[in-house]
């Protein structure tokens, strides 16, 4: 398997970190079992993409799919540290807008508890 994971749960999220290369379908599925495993009590998910050394276009779809069905599921997922060449590879398939995408893991896991505290959403910038 060229690709690997660690996880880790961060105030009630899953951080999943993705470590090597895209390389075949199975990959991603292998992955999101064993995500599934380790999250009973949580569907909030960070997948931490520093890591990741390559992605092939043709396994994009294989990404988005896995996603799409997780979403469909109750999933709650943020993608972070993504590679510049990754970005890239996902903008040019126009597919990075499906994805929530964030800077650092930090802020990623702070945008599921503003999501979950109704005191901060809908707070205005100036508040």
């Amino acid at each position: 398997m060229y690709l690997s994971a660690s996880f880790r749960k961060v105030d009630g999220v899953v951080v999943v970190y993705i470590r090597g290369k895209i390389l075949f379908g199975n990959e991603v599925e292998t992955i999101s079992r064993q995500v599934s495993a380790i999250s009973s009590s949580s569907r909030n998910v960070v997948l931490e993409l520093s890591s990741l050394t390559d992605l092939r276009s043709g396994d994009l779809g294989s990404l988005w799919l896995q996603y799409m069905q997780a979403h469909t599921a109750g999933w709650r997922i943020k993608v972070c540290a993504l590679p510049r060449s990754i970005g890239q590879l996902m903008a040019a398939a126009k597919i990075d807008s499906v994805f929530e995408i964030y800077p650092s893991e930090a802020e990623a896991i702070a945008a599921f508890q503003v999501e979950d505290d109704p005191a901060i959403v809908g707070r205005s910038p100036a508040a």
